[in-house]
């Protein structure tokens, strides 16, 4: 060691001041910059990988969702069939028609079975299930989707009533759906295990009960296959450069037209977890959330559905933000380095030249005898230091005063960008301001009517103050109300959120209007200031299905643009009110200080009061006491 730092403390001795406080610097810099790189780039890298987890974390939940909720809509549509109520009478005469006998009901369901599974196609027995009235409702049910299919409606033991096509066997009493969903006479909704065949792909089995009118009574059951079509197109559409797979329990995937592609082996221990990781997909490196498919708290908490969404994005594609950022970064880093190397360079050629002239002219001083008027205070080292000492002070003063001079002059101010001023801004009356938005409202987007209602005073009931039409001047000329929590309006204002009701046919809570008789589409969006509902904007459309959510975000932006208006409009209003109140005492006061005497005062207090408050007459009594 000691042979290799001889040599080199020499060359170091021998070499120039500047190159020495080049080395030293560079030295000190160029570490610091790759450590301070390095870093920068393992805290970005993780940083945005995280955020990215979580933002996959969050696609493949809200997907899980999605398809709950798709699920439990099919499961209420179903029960909603059950509810018909020619399926219902169906189902009741079977089981009227068994005159109360188990037995005998279960030996004619036995017989008929027999025959059922032996008869030739031209049996009128393989058709009776299609021919009664109750089978029309199933077929028209299929037809308005046709991801259902196979729809058996029994009676109380499980024997067949209506069906849309021939089943294998006219008996069910021991199938596990028809037992699931009978429930032993108490009822319950029946998810049976996805099964799959080449001709329907993946298929879930679904059975609600049948239930007697106004009573809970099980009358027979309803039962249906659905295809995932639906389910997974709906996957496909929202998914982007995102692959998302439906995974049953198995780690088989429902998202593909075979059934019998299963997800690598080693995600499989992830299913039924709300979690995210980096990872292998196969030979893929990806970013990988799983989220498992769950139903809303308080539907069907009974049910559990054995399914796990995966989102996931190869892991090139993910951080490709990151590679920009670390790319930026290290090209930021090398323009500094080279920055620094420059100054560096700068800054000991600026060190070093005084130095350098000072040791020349001390030199030729010291063998001339001219004299110099060199600015050397002494002769000594720590003289000819501080001489220089000072010399770089102002260079550097010099130096920094140019730089704040450059970015003094390079330093521009930023100009606030105002928002341009609604139409409603200019408005100060509270029912010009209502009429307005209802009538823009509804000739702009041509809405079939245009209501606003807001909050009495006490806040117990919603006041119509705006409305268009005939229908609208009609209302409002009766004081038409809705008490708060009823209805769409109701809902909207008690819980200060927007309802979408794209068909009021299908919505038990819609309050029918008989001077708006045409209404298919309704939405209620609340109008707040913060967490205060001031009223509600009420659309309604004559097209079902003509309101949608682009609708509701538009109508949101003019309510929120509403209420700021009707909370100005209020405040100038109540601003006027106190000017009013104070011009009237003021006045009142200069008439009575202009009076004489005490009963010229309180004719006058009597006449203004009289006028100020309208009163037909007006009475000041006096008590005086004699002392």
């Amino acid at each position: 060691m000691q042979i290799l730092i001889t040599p080199l403390r020499r060359a170091f001795a021998n070499m120039p001041l500047a190159y020495k406080l080049i080395s030293g610097v560079l030295s000190l810099l160029i570490p610091a910059v790759v450590i301070t790189v390095i870093t920068l780039l393992t805290v970005l890298q993780v940083s945005l990988t995280n955020q990215l987890g979580v933002n996959m974390q969050g696609l493949s939940h809200s997907t899980a969702n999605n398809v709950a909720n798709h699920i439990a809509s099919e499961i209420a549509r179903l029960q909603l069939l059950a509810r018909n109520q020619t399926i219902i009478n169906n189902v009741q005469g079977i089981n009227i028609s068994y005159g109360g006998s188990e037995s005998f009901a279960l030996e004619q369901i036995q017989k008929l079975n027999a025959r059922w599974i032996t008869a030739a196609q031209d049996d009128p027995l393989l058709a009776l299930g299609q021919s009664v009235t109750s089978a029309a409702e199933l077929r028209q049910f299929t037809k308005a989707d046709p991801n259902n299919f196979d729809l058996i409606t029994t009676d109380r033991y499980g024997g067949t009533v209506a069906h849309t096509t021939p089943p294998p066997r006219f008996d069910f009493i021991l199938e596990p759906w028809r037992m699931a969903a009978y429930n032993n006479g108490k009822g319950a909704v029946y998810i049976g295990p996805v099964n799959y065949d080449a001709a329907t792909g993946f298929y879930l089995t679904l059975a609600v009960p049948i239930f007697a009118p106004d009573s809970s009574e099980v009358i027979g059951t309803l039962h249906a296959r659905y295809r995932l079509t639906t389910i997974v197109n709906q996957m496909g559409q929202a998914s982007g450069t995102i692959d998302l797979n439906l995974v049953n329990a198995d780690g088989t995937r429902l998202d593909t037209a075979s059934g019998n592609i299963q997800i690598p082996l080693e995600e499989r221990k992830y299913l039924s977890q709300e979690t995210w990781h980096t990872g292998n997909f196969g030979s893929v490196p990806s970013l990988i959330a799983h989220s498992p498919v769950r139903f809303s708290p308080g539907t069907y908490d009974e049910l559990r559905l054995p399914w796990t969404v995966i989102a996931r994005q190869d892991l090139d594609t993910s951080l490709a933000p990151v590679q920009s950022a670390v790319l930026l970064v290290i090209v930021f880093a090398i323009v500094g380095l080279v920055i620094a190397i420059l100054f560096t360079f700068f800054v000991a050629n600026e060190l070093v030249r005084p130095i350098a002239e000072l040791t020349r002219l001390a030199t030729e001083a010291q063998d001339s005898r001219r004299k110099f008027s060199a600015p050397v205070h002494g002769h000594d080292e720590i003289g000819r230091l501080a001489e220089t000492f000072n010399v770089l002070m102002e260079r550097v003063q010099e130096s920094r005063k140019f730089l704040e001079e450059r970015v003094a002059d390079r330093t521009k101010a930023l100009a606030a960008s105002a928002e341009v001023s609604r139409h409603l801004s200019t408005i100060l009356d509270q029912f010009e301001l209502v009429t307005q938005v209802v009538q823009q409202v509804q000739s702009a987007f041509n809405y079939y009517h245009a209501h606003i209602y807001l909050f009495d005073e006490a806040r117990e009931n919603l006041v119509l103050v705006g409305g268009t039409g005939e229908a609208g001047e009609e209302m409002l000329n009766s004081g038409h109300k809705i008490a708060r929590g009823r209805g769409l309006v109701g809902r909207a204002a008690e819980f200060n959120i927007p309802v979408l009701v794209p068909d009021v046919s299908r919505e038990a809570q819609w309050l029918p209007n008989p001077l708006l008789p045409d209404t298919k589409a309704e939405a209620a969006v609340p109008i707040a200031v913060a967490d205060r509902v001031l009223g509600v904007l009420d659309i309604q459309h004559n097209i079902r299905n003509g309101l949608k959510q682009e609708d509701v975000d538009l109508l949101l932006s003019i309510a929120n643009q509403t209420a700021i208006a009707l909370q100005n409009t209020r405040a100038l209003t109540q601003a006027q009110r106190q000017a009013d109140y104070e011009n009237l005492i003021n006045a009142i006061t200069q008439k009575i200080r202009a009076t004489t005497t005490v009963e010229d005062a309180m004719r006058v207090a009597v006449r203004e009061l009289g006028r100020a408050t309208m009163a037909p007459r007006t009475t000041v009594r006096l008590n005086v006491e004699n002392s």
